[in-house]
């Protein structure tokens, strides 16, 4: 179906940040007990409302509204079906090509999907012309728990289906997360253990030379991937890391750019391309990335740690992206996501099917916003 058709007009852009606690208790960098999560609405016309989700509001909740308030002077007016809206943004000179301008129009993207999707009365989904179902992974393990925690979420992941899990690491000293890990594989009934170092939060994070160090001594393990072992711009760290390391290496979830992806595609620096529609440009942009990962001979997987808006646009993106080979699928589900979630996805075997309904399948009322208002200081901390 052809969005270009749409003619009817944008009136309103608004963005703003929301909090809502875990379900299953509080996960590491979390001082206030609740997540924040950042929206975008897009308004059209006729009354319809598109819902985004943009990463920064995991990190800087307070500055979605000024920087939304910004970009709406090049969103409100044009058309629904346009397809310049999100390119004109990153067009805006210095500012517009990564970071949090970027990352908050991605969230104008998504809104903008949602919308088309609602107007036409299509799921995104096939909007895309995407799979009818995508092979998902469990991703739970909060770098600060016990194995008594990660073997509950190793339950909870085999239950729904999924081969494969992904837990956190790097956190504790080097012996306790080693014992962690080992801890993980001798319980999962897989060799789908996927260890996320991140790095693109702990300061300092390792050096190359620390990272090698610690990833040779999980090589008797059955480690499928390795990510973000080092800060995510060490693209010289990261292509010495990869040619050394026998477990593959994931990375890029936390780029916002077309240089950076450019660089750890060029540079030969992972085996498995992260990226996330929220973050890394949008839906449309992260189905360019897969092409290219793709053409490199390069897997590539979907990151998604947000609310329902976030697990509803990976999904869609996932069903459509060539050569995706997994969406994330958190166990760490939030208690907001009841209140958004018009038809949820459906897992099964592993397999994640995405949502029938118009869109993405969500919907943001006043009473949602009015039980979730935004808690101040439950942006991401270590402190």
């Amino acid at each position: 179906m052809d969005v270009s058709s749409i003619e009817t007009k944008i009136v309103e852009l608004n963005g703003f940040a929301l909090s809502s606690p875990y379900q299953f208790g509080p996960n590491l960098g979390q001082p206030a007990g609740a997540k924040s999560i950042g929206f975008i609405e897009l308004v059209a016309e006729d009354g319809t409302v598109g819902i985004g989700e943009t990463y920064v509001g995991v990190y800087a909740p307070e500055l979605i509204k000024p920087v939304a308030e910004f970009l709406s002077k090049s969103v409100i007016g044009a058309s629904v079906g346009s397809a310049n809206i999100i390119e004109n943004l990153r067009e805006l000179p210095f500012v517009g090509r990564d970071g949090l301008i970027r990352s908050i129009a991605s969230g104008v993207e998504i809104a903008l999907w949602d919308l088309r999707g609602k107007m036409l009365g299509q799921p995104l989904w096939r909007l895309l012309q995407g799979k009818r179902s995508v092979r998902g992974y469990a991703s739970g393990g909060s770098a600060a728990s016990d194995t008594r925690a990660l073997l509950k979420d190793i339950e909870v992941a085999q239950s729904m289906g999924f081969s494969h899990f992904k837990m956190r690491a790097g956190w504790d000293d080097w012996d306790t997360d080693l014992s962690r890990i080992a801890f993980a594989a001798d319980n999962l009934a897989s060799e789908g253990l996927m260890v996320d170092f991140i790095m693109g939060t702990l300061r300092p994070p390792w050096t190359p030379q620390e990272a090698m160090s610690k990833l040779r001594t999980l090589e008797s393990l059955p480690i499928f991937w390795a990510e973000e072992p080092l800060f995510p711009d060490d693209f010289s760290g990261y292509a010495a890391l990869r040619s050394a390391s026998n477990i593959p290496i994931a990375a890029g979830e936390a780029f916002s750019s077309r240089s950076d992806y450019d660089s750890l595609l060029n540079l030969n620096c992972v085996d498995v391309v992260q990226f996330d529609a929220t973050h890394s440009g949008g839906i449309w942009e992260c189905i360019s990335l897969a092409k290219k990962a793709m053409d490199l001979d390069l897997a590539s997987a979907v990151h998604v740690w947000g609310s329902a808006v976030a697990i509803a646009a990976n999904t869609a993106l996932a069903s459509a992206g060539p050569g995706i080979e997994f969406v994330e699928v958190p166990i760490s589900s939030l208690a907001i996501n009841d209140h958004l979630w018009v038809d949820p996805p459906q897992i099964s075997n592993g397999q994640v099917i995405p949502s029938e309904a118009p869109g993405l399948g969500v919907s943001l009322t006043r009473k949602t916003k009015e039980l979730f208002p935004l808690i101040p200081g439950s942006g991401y901390s270590l402190k």
